[in-house]
């Protein structure tokens, strides 16, 4: 029986799952896609309501989702300052490892000369700038990001 439609916005894990089994078949073990959906999926469901500006979300170990909203620029790493977003858990992480600000229509991604680097989507995609897309996993530290632009119209 197919499920009922959501007033939500974001689909539930469970309607994504099934999703990436739908594009990609059964997934086997290393399936990086399927992995990557039930990833956001599982962020999107314990996430709650979202603001529709962009921002990043990610689930520190054995904890709720959280967000941070990116606004016109966002630091990221161990010892920000006021305005960034501080992990200051994470040794992985420079202290200030990377930052995403706007440009034009669309978000960009900079590697703040860290010691580790950044990964996009993938631990061997490493970049030093990039221009973010809805959906996006953001790897820097131990932290897995994933930014979302939802509200933005296209």
């Amino acid at each position: 029986m197919p499920s009922k439609p959501s007033r939500d916005p974001f689909p539930l894990s469970r309607d994504l799952r099934d999703a990436s089994q739908t594009l990609t078949g059964l997934p086997t073990p290393g399936d990086l896609l399927a992995r990557r959906l039930e990833l956001v999926a599982d962020l999107l469901a314990g996430a709650g309501s979202l603001p529709k500006e962009p921002l990043l979300l990610w689930r520190p170990a054995g904890q709720a989702a959280r967000h941070a909203v990116i606004g016109q620029e966002l630091v990221v790493g161990r010892n920000t300052g006021q305005t960034g977003l501080t992990l200051a858990e994470d040794a992985g992480l420079s202290r200030r490892h990377f930052l995403v600000r706007h440009a034009a229509d669309s978000c960009v991604l900079e590697d703040l000369q860290s010691r580790n680097g950044i990964a996009i989507n993938r631990p061997e995609q490493r970049v030093q700038q990039h221009v973010l897309r809805d959906g996006d996993l953001i790897l820097a530290g131990s932290h897995v990001f994933i930014f979302l632009d939802h509200g933005r119209q296209r």
